[in-house]
């Protein structure tokens, strides 16, 4: 679980950040963990991929085609290669996690992210050099939040959630990510929202509610029931 989220998926991730991947399709890109998950789920733990989650990923995955072309593919092809292979372990990590099932999430992580540590240090300093510990408060609050609120509480209740539900339906829900990210900035940043971008969030809510949801089932009316069966 370190070696995939912890190191695998923050690692990859920061590194293609780096080498010139923009934040806002970044974001979009790393929720292609959701269809990694989903095939390792399927390969790996022999989970049932129904027609419905099928169809339920490809409307999703539309919307976030729409958004890619809203937002323009500008980053250079190795940065956006290690976006994807940062999802991919984010996938496999979801997987992993749903294998062990711990049955306390919250300090499943902690020992996570302390496991993840040392080896992300050693990246750091191996591609950026020994760190100057000065930064505004702002970068200390940034901080603070990725490491107790996104990390801990996040991938705390996503464990939770994973340890009672199978992993292919609760991946496509990072789906809604992209939606989020675009809500706040034109709140927050002023940044505007096209018809575009809309239509493809709604494109991406409704194919994750599809794909997370199950068929109802027809209960036959009181005649069928009071009609004898054959056989």
């Amino acid at each position: 679980m370190a070696a995939t989220i912890g190191v695998g998926q923050f690692g990859l991730l920061l590194v293609g950040m780096r080498a010139g991947m923009p934040a806002g399709l970044t974001s979009l890109v790393l929720q292609m963990q959701a269809l990694f998950t989903v095939l390792f789920a399927v390969t790996l733990l022999g989970e049932r991929l129904t027609a419905r989650r099928v169809l339920g990923l490809a409307i999703a995955f539309g919307g976030l085609a729409l958004v890619a072309y809203d937002f323009g593919v500008s980053g250079p092809l190795g940065a956006f290669a290690l976006c994807v292979a940062a999802a991919a372990a984010w996938g496999l990590g979801n997987v992993v996690q749903r294998r062990a099932a711990p049955p306390d999430s919250l300090r499943f992580m902690v020992w996570v992210s302390a496991l993840s540590a040392p080896p992300l240090l050693l990246l750091s300093l191996w591609l950026e050099g020994v760190p100057v510990l000065v930064a505004p408060l702002e970068g200390w609050m940034s901080l603070l939040y990725v490491a107790f609120v996104s990390t801990l509480g996040g991938f705390g209740l996503w464990g939770w959630l994973l340890s009672r539900y199978d992993a292919s339906i609760v991946a496509p829900y990072t789906l809604l990510v992209p939606v989020f990210g675009m809500s706040s900035a034109a709140l927050m940043t002023g940044e505007p929202l096209t018809w575009l971008k809309l239509l493809a969030a709604v494109l991406i809510v409704c194919g994750v509610l599809y794909a997370g949801t199950t068929a109802r089932r027809r209960r036959p009316s009181p005649l069928q029931e009071a009609l004898p069966r054959r056989g």
